[in-house]
């Protein structure tokens, strides 16, 4: 997943929930690094400067279009890719 394939939603809309733990204003976009239990830290990209601050709690939506599957190698082979 590419952290621009990722929505921030309202706890319990996304597939994922966690805890934004980081926010990196860069202009006309924002990362946020959101601590997700059980996953890790997830970087999520929006536009502009959200209204998200550390702390809240969001939920994550990934669009399974754009999902890409790697196998143990990481190479991907034999996996449907999307």
């Amino acid at each position: 997943m590419r952290p621009k394939h990722i929505s921030v939603t309202p706890r319990q809309e996304g597939h994922v929930e966690g805890v934004i733990d980081v926010t990196k204003y860069l202009g006309a976009d924002t990362f946020l690094i959101v601590d997700c239990p059980g996953m890790g830290k997830i970087t999520v990209r929006v536009h502009g400067d959200p209204s998200h601050r550390p702390g809240d709690a969001v939920g994550l939506k990934v669009d399974p279009e754009l999902t890409h599957y790697f196998d143990g190698d990481g190479d991907g082979d034999g996996l449907a890719c999307r």
